[in-house]
């Protein structure tokens, strides 16, 4: 019978470490307090010739958000021309922050799916936010309840007026860090969607959110960058 070589004693010193780390992390509270006076809720209502109003959160999102501070509004572009139907140039906006209780994030995806609308994945956005960082781009569909089909372009991304995280599980990785230090950030989930008539082309809505988005992630940053 061949003999099997020992194992090394550093392999067995880094497998308890993560073992001793990884139950640590899990055992530790969710919710940490964060020092921060940042408020997503702060975030401007005008954006330049976007003038925002709030929309009422829908049952199951007032569940999942639990104790996250959420802005959910509709802007629309005043600039638009009179034959623009305000529908059309209406960009949706939710904000969803939290202090330090990882829980209330989640992929805009689950939201979407929770709320009766069918999600269909896209290649990421071909604009970058900051250092390489691209919007996730998802397609959602649904059939209002008078019948009529209904399509929104989204794109999302996580921040702490610092980083940028264009994942879930790379806004959780962040989280973990963060915690492994003691010091867990105020993080903000951004989604920005419009909806798509039968005459608009996905690059044309895209532009749209994109303009919106330069506007938006400059009023944000001056509000959750504050410590």
């Amino acid at each position: 019978m061949e003999k099997r070589a020992p194992i090394p004693l550093w392999v067995i010193n880094i497998a308890l470490a993560v073992s001793l780390i990884g139950g640590w992390f899990v055992a530790r509270p969710a919710t940490l307090e964060v020092q921060s006076r940042a408020d997503v809720t702060a975030v401007s209502y005008v954006l330049e010739s976007w003038v925002g109003s709030d929309v009422a959160l829908d049952p199951f999102e007032e569940k999942l958000f639990g104790t996250g501070r959420v802005v959910k509004r509709g802007y629309i572009d005043q600039s638009a021309g009179p034959d623009t139907a305000p529908e059309h140039s209406r960009i949706g906006l939710l904000a969803v922050q939290t202090f330090g209780d990882r829980h209330a994030h989640h992929p805009p995806e689950y939201c979407y799916t929770g709320s009766g609308w069918e999600v269909h994945g896209r290649p990421d956005s071909d604009w970058e936010l900051e250092a390489g960082s691209r919007p996730v781009s998802i397609m959602v569909e649904r059939t209002s309840d008078d019948g009529k089909p209904e399509r929104e372009l989204v794109l999302y991304w996580f921040t702490d007026g610092e980083r940028f995280a264009t994942s879930y599980a790379e806004r959780t990785i962040y989280d973990a860090w963060d915690r492994l230090r003691g010091e867990p950030k105020s993080w903000v989930l951004v989604r920005i969607s419009k909806s798509l008539p039968a005459t608009e082309s996905i690059e044309v809505a895209e532009t749209h959110l994109r303009a919106f988005s330069s506007k938006l992630h400059g009023n944000l940053a001056k509000i959750i960058g504050q410590s």
